[in-house]
């Protein structure tokens, strides 16, 4: 009679220590030192490291922050040709006097993970707007 209990018994039992060291990951939650982790990932300049550590972050639930660092990754392990296209596209788009173009450049980096340059086009693309509502001005990028 006791030994058909015995796996409605494991099986609770595994239950529970699942859910209890779900709790204690504190699975898909960003806390203060994943936070830390995070933000000192995105600085960092070897890719296969970002990848290690995107891989930890998936693991704990944060696919998303996961996703960032792997973009990180692509972009520090771009070959050189395509640095160079990326930089004389950003170059570009800041000579450019239509602000549409420059928001479409600045979605464009922005959707690969390079949010700094993401950043100083769209403000670029606001200071051409803001610049062409007062009368036709040479315009210079603003920085934060």
């Amino acid at each position: 009679m006791a030994i058909p209990l015995i796996p409605a018994i494991a099986a609770g039992g595994l239950g529970a220590l699942a859910f209890w060291r779900v709790r204690k990951l504190k699975y898909g939650e960003m806390t203060p030192r994943r936070k830390k982790l995070f933000e000192e990932g995105l600085k960092m300049k070897d890719g296969v490291k970002l990848r290690k550590l995107a891989d930890a972050f998936e693991k704990v639930g944060l696919k998303k922050e996961a996703l960032e660092l792997r973009k990180r990754a692509a972009l520090r392990e771009a070959p050189k040709e395509v640095t160079a296209k990326r930089a004389e596209t950003v170059r570009k788009a800041l000579q450019s006097k239509d602000p549409q173009k420059v928001k479409t450049v600045a979605q464009a980096f922005h959707k690969i993970g390079a949010y700094t340059t993401a950043k100083q086009l769209s403000n670029y693309a606001k200071s051409i707007t803001a610049v062409s509502a007062h009368g036709d001005v040479d315009c210079v990028p603003v920085e934060d």
